[in-house]
């Protein structure tokens, strides 16, 4: 029942990105073809500034949108008068966490694709040589594996973006438990919960540093070895990964609690 479940809620969610994805594409093909153009013709530079311009707000518009389309598919199908016919569903409440959350996480997913696939059309040339280039960036540079650290850079910041959504979650679902202003109070519970999230990432933060060797060099000479740099650099982000986790399990849970406990939502 959650691979059906997940596979509805993909469905409807991605029915609402998409437009402005394939948007996206498009302003990114039209920036490409006015780049060739103004190569002919000087005076179109003008009008590719403004391209450029709107082009950058729709790939911060394509984020935007996939979290709030989240957050809103979170509150129509789990808080409105309607929702009780998924939580009469034969899951469990945290299957249906569950899969809002994976959804979350797959559709920006999709938003970080093409946003890349869109950047790439628009301003970048593929060949053998750009190729070449791009694999000795990522693995040939001193021998040090900047591949690694990208690929964690890209998991800290899916996990941190996991972590808001599922405290949104959360926070609606503690501003549901009140009689009255439920908007209001979701939004200062959010407000209270993002932070606690922000103190306790701190205090992880420098945590890590009283842990980790290097840590006092850079503080008291700045000067560093390439080895121990990255050594610093991938304990911070593995310790931002292993705390952001402790806030999606944390979210999770207690939404789910206060779901089963504290709401009757049948």
């Amino acid at each position: 029942m959650l691979k059906k479940l997940f596979k509805y809620d993909i469905h409807f969610q991605i029915k609402r990105v998409l437009p402005l994805y394939l948007i996206t594409l498009a302003m990114a093909l039209a920036l490409r073809c006015m780049q060739f153009l103004t190569q002919k013709l000087v005076f179109l530079q003008f009008i590719l500034g403004f391209m450029v311009i709107g082009f950058i707000i729709l790939l911060v518009a394509l984020f935007l949108w996939t979290f709030i389309v989240s957050v809103k598919y979170f509150y129509d199908t789990m808080l409105k008068d309607e929702a009780y016919l998924r939580n009469t569903l034969p899951v469990s409440r945290s299957q249906i966490f569950f899969s809002q959350e994976l959804v979350a996480l797959c559709t920006l997913g999709l938003a970080v694709l093409v946003c890349l696939l869109s950047v790439g059309l628009a301003f970048f040339t593929i060949d053998g040589n750009s190729i070449i280039s791009m694999i000795e960036l990522l693995f040939g540079i001193n021998g040090h594996m900047v591949g690694i650290l990208l690929l964690e850079t890209g998991i800290m910041l899916l996990w941190d973006y996991m972590a808001i959504v599922t405290l949104f979650f959360t926070a609606m679902m503690l501003g549901q438990t009140r009689q009255s202003n439920k908007v209001l109070y979701s939004i200062a519970f959010g407000v209270l919960l993002y932070i606690c999230m922000q103190l306790g990432s701190m205090v992880g933060v420098l945590f890590n540093m009283t842990v980790t060797q290097g840590y006092t060099e850079l503080v008291n000479n700045m000067v560093l070895e390439m080895d121990s740099l990255q050594h610093i650099i991938l304990s911070a982000m593995i310790s931002e990964i292993v705390i952001s986790t402790i806030y999606i399990v944390g979210f999770h849970c207690l939404g789910v609690h206060i779901a089963n406990t504290k709401l009757n939502l049948e």
